[in-house]
């Protein structure tokens, strides 16, 4: 007898009203993961490491060469100079024409200077776009070096023995200046060699994701999960 009430009840979850209620109960929707990996962006500024310091020093270092090279230029026009003054004439107005050209190339060279000092600054501070500016800027004075060699070059061979002894000082300088563009060109070579090697890139991306995670409008926005109402006939 209790069997049969027993089997006439029906099972709660089989109701009807029962399903009808659990068909209404909103579906939930997984939070997006796209962002877990801000999980991994570094609270700390990245340690610069071995091959971005060493690009960072070279750039100094050509700053430098430049500086040099400068130096050397000014020393080889006061040794014609004093050459010039003394026979004066033709020998004059080449010293004068040769004045000019030094000082017209003399501008873009401090302009290197800072650009080498500049851009290598923000090269240690992991700034990615300082380093295809510095390529750009190595490049460049791969060219001038080049020029600069050759008519540097032609200078010199045409030195005979006659006008090396009046001015000594000069056809030093001019040698100086030849091994000064011979290191300048090895320099930016490695320069850029050094600039886009993995380690040099490791430390640009690990201090893009640093200054991303200190700058609170880049921070991405997580969306919350939102019930999805399911379809009813």
């Amino acid at each position: 007898m209790s069997e049969n009430i027993t089997s006439g009840q029906e099972k709660p979850q089989n109701s009807p009203s029962v399903q009808q209620t659990s068909s209404q109960q909103p579906m939930m929707q997984p939070a997006p993961t796209a962002y877990a990996a801000a999980a991994s962006i570094p609270a700390t500024r990245p340690k610069i490491t071995a091959l971005a310091m060493t690009a960072f020093i070279v750039s100094l270092a050509c700053a430098l060469l430049r500086l040099v090279e400068f130096g050397t230029m000014r020393s080889a026009m006061s040794s014609l100079q004093t050459v010039a003054a003394m026979n004066g004439g033709q020998s004059l107005r080449n010293y004068n024409t040769l004045e000019s050209f030094v000082s017209f190339i003399s501008l873009p060279l401090f302009l290197s200077i800072i650009l080498y000092i500049l851009f290598g600054v923000f090269i240690y501070r992991g700034y990615n776009w300082s380093r295809i500016v510095m390529t750009v800027i190595a490049v460049l004075a791969l060219a001038g070096i080049v020029l600069h060699t050759f008519i540097t070059s032609a200078a010199l061979s045409g030195m005979n023995e006659e006008r090396s002894s009046l001015a000594p000082g000069f056809t030093s300088s001019l040698s100086t200046l030849i091994v000064i563009y011979v290191v300048l060109f090895i320099a930016n070579v490695a320069l850029i060699v050094f600039l886009w090697l993995p380690g040099t890139n490791r430390f640009m991306r690990d201090s893009k994701a640093y200054r991303l995670a200190q700058n609170p409008m880049a921070q991405p926005t997580v969306v919350q999960a939102q019930p999805v109402q399911p379809y009813q006939n």
